[in-house]
């Protein structure tokens, strides 16, 4: 039996293309969401076994422009809890993004982290 968990990519300007490369912890396994321009949000769904449950999202890197954010993991800090979907959202306004989990219980986590203005090459999904 599997279980489908979603990570979600969204941001409030649209006009270049985006990038966020993530895997679920402790699974190391690197995904990647890929906006072209003019698209505000995309998603992954990912399978995992029923007994199993990420604890955290790290962030490898995230380009969206000019703006983006390199080596992050959320929440900080131990585990808190059985992860079972998780959202990344950009803020061009604020210049920050937000990573939020959402736990087994119903209960979530969020965090803030300030983009760095320059932006980063995004890495080639590997095939």
């Amino acid at each position: 039996m599997t279980r489908n968990m979603t990570m979600t990519f969204s941001r409030d300007v649209g006009t270049s293309p985006s990038c966020l490369e993530y895997s679920w912890v402790p699974t190391g396994a690197r995904r990647h969401i890929l906006l072209d321009a003019g698209s505000p949000e995309g998603s992954e769904t990912d399978a995992f076994a029923d007994d199993y449950y990420p604890s955290q999202v790290q962030v490898y890197v995230l380009c969206d422009g000019n703006q983006s954010a390199m080596g992050w993991q959320f929440p900080s800090g131990p585990p808190r809890g059985k992860v079972v979907g998780a959202s990344v959202t950009v803020s061009h306004q604020q210049k920050q993004v937000v990573g939020k989990v959402w736990f087994v219980d119903g209960s979530t986590a969020a965090e803030e982290r300030k983009l760095d203005q320059f932006a980063r090459k995004c890495p080639e999904p590997q095939s």
